[in-house]
């Protein structure tokens, strides 16, 4: 069976999640987040990897996946969700395109927003647990792009 992987990018606060959702309610596919699987504020480099290595190999083969969980909380791996997509699947988060990624999915997005309004949003998203947080991840979104140029690789680029 032909499976469909529409992967969704773009820098913190751009819009990935909600994108992500609106797509999912249209198309009846399951999403997987990164933000369920960044292993802590500087996991960017592992999180993805973990989803592009291991977890859509998986489902690309079976159609199912167990995604684990962190938990922002207590900083740790608590739990796995199981996702049954085996139609198709929607991954979106920072770091979601990549060198890796880009030859597995069927379609990929890249979201442009300006740097204020993606602040803006993030902050009112996540509140003021982020805002300590938003420079640190913004240096490791930052080395990302210079080493995999996801916007290049997007089949679309949309500017939210």
């Amino acid at each position: 069976m032909e499976r469909e992987l529409i992967v969704v990018d773009g820098r913190s606060g751009s819009g990935k999640t909600e994108w992500a959702q609106r797509l999912s309610k249209e198309l009846g596919y399951d999403v997987v987040s990164l933000d369920e699987v960044y292993p802590g504020w500087d996991g960017l480099d592992a999180g993805q990897a973990l989803v592009a290595r291991t977890l859509l190999p998986l489902w690309l083969e079976h159609g199912e996946i167990a995604v684990p969980q962190w938990n922002w909380s207590t900083m740790s791996y608590t739990s796995t969700r199981r996702v049954v997509s085996p139609a198709g699947l929607i991954v979106e988060g920072c770091g979601a395109l990549s060198r890796w990624t880009v030859g597995l999915a069927t379609t990929s997005v890249w979201l442009e927003t300006a740097e204020a309004e993606r602040y803006r949003r993030a902050i009112a998203r996540d509140g003021d647990i982020y805002r300590p947080h938003w420079m640190r991840w913004a240096k490791q979104e930052e080395r990302f792009l210079a080493l995999h140029r996801s916007p290049e690789l997007a089949h679309e680029r949309v500017s939210n």
